[in-house]
Order: structure tokens, then sequence, then C-alpha cells
């Protein structure tokens, strides 16, 4: 593990990549950090940049350039996992047309983007149902949705939507303190639904993806 951020720590969102020695990961962004995390656990990695984000990527790692409406040159099926650490407007063009291209069938991808309650204009937000959307038009079959807190890269939790119980425990055990006010406030939480409760506790949500066999439609 390399520095506070680490691909083995349980806290960083990167743990649910099937990620192991030899891989070869794609990190869509300027984080460092990740990419000396990977690369302390012998993982490959390539950093997919604008060209405004050339001198960060000068910290380690091998870097990829593009602009709007380019290709990514790496070669089809290169990449074993992708990861966006923090959705951004520039990106969702290679969700569209590249990304799948680039990570092998049976390839997994790890999104995370700002929670939205509702559909919004801000494309750095995303609600659950846009999210599988996005995903699946551009060729990625989702496995499991987060609930994520407090930041995008290295966030201290993760809690499983689907997992109402996660949630409960979440609100009980971790959320809130273990004092009068503490406790009634959870008391109020456990009547929230379980889908509200998430966007309402936690300021990101992450989604954990699977390359489809399927050919993807450009």
């Amino acid at each position: 593990m390399a520095g506070p951020v680490g691909l083995r720590n349980p806290r960083s969102l990167c743990f649910a990549l099937p990620l192991g020695r030899g891989d070869r990961l794609v990190v869509v962004g300027s984080f460092p950090e990740v990419v000396r995390s990977a690369g302390a656990m012998g993982v490959d990695t390539v950093s997919v940049l604008t060209s405004r984000q050339r001198e960060a990527a000068r910290r380690g790692g091998e870097v990829a350039i593009v602009d709007a409406g380019d290709a990514v040159p790496l070669a089809d099926g290169w990449a074993d996992h992708l990861i966006i650490p923090a959705l951004r407007d520039w990106q969702r063009y290679l969700l569209a047309r590249e990304l799948a291209r680039i990570v092998r069938p049976g390839g997994h991808l790890f999104l995370a983007a700002k929670a939205a309650w509702r559909p919004t204009r801000d494309r750095s937000a995303l609600t659950l149902r846009h999210g599988r959307r996005l995903l699946r038009n551009g060729g990625f079959k989702v496995v499991e949705e987060y609930a994520m807190r407090p930041g995008l890269h290295n966030p201290h939790h993760l809690v499983p939507v689907a997992s109402s119980e996660a949630l409960r425990w979440y609100v009980e055990c971790a959320y809130l303190p273990v004092t009068g006010g503490g406790l009634l406030h959870a008391r109020v939480l456990r009547r929230v639904p379980s889908r509200l409760l998430a966007l309402t506790l936690f300021p990101a949500l992450g989604v954990r993806a699977r390359r489809t066999d399927d050919e993807v439609t450009r």
C-alpha cells in the first residue's frame, strides 16, 4: 500500500474491482494516488487525461492524452479493468464510444459520481437510474451500486444500495453518534425508504459494472 490511499484499503473504492498482480487498469482522470497504489500492487496503469491535465500526469504512471471526440490510443481489449473515480462532463463521450472497446469482455468498471435526487443538468451528477442507463448504453452491465461517503476517490464507507440492512446498520452504527440525540435521529431515519435514505445521507454514488460480451452498438 502506497500512501494514505491503497487498493488494499477497504475505505478505497478500488476494492470493488477484482485487481491482481499483472492486471492492466485504466484510470480516467488525474488521480495520481490511485495510480501509485495500483503500482504498489503490481498493477499496470494508464491514465486517460485531457491535454489540460498533462502536468498532473507527470507524477507517475503511463498517460494517454485525449480531447473531445478523440479515440483513446489503446488497443481493443487492452484493459482488464477501468475506474472513473469522479465523473466529469468530458468523460461521457468516452463511455458512449470508447471505454467498452478498450476493456476486455468480462472486465470490470467502477464509476463514481455525485449523487442526485432527481434528473439534473449537472453532468457530473447521477441518479441511480441514469447511472444504469449510461453504463448499459456504453456496453457495461451493472453488478452492484454503492452509496458513498464522504469523498469520491477515497470514501470512508461504501454501502450497497440494494441492502436495506446495510443502510440501516450505517445509520445506527456509523453515521450518528451514540448519544440520546443520535438515537432519536436514528429512530426518525428508520422510517425513510432505503433508496431515499441512500440519497439523503450519501453525497456520492458508486457503480460497479461488468463489460458485456455483446458487441457494443456504435
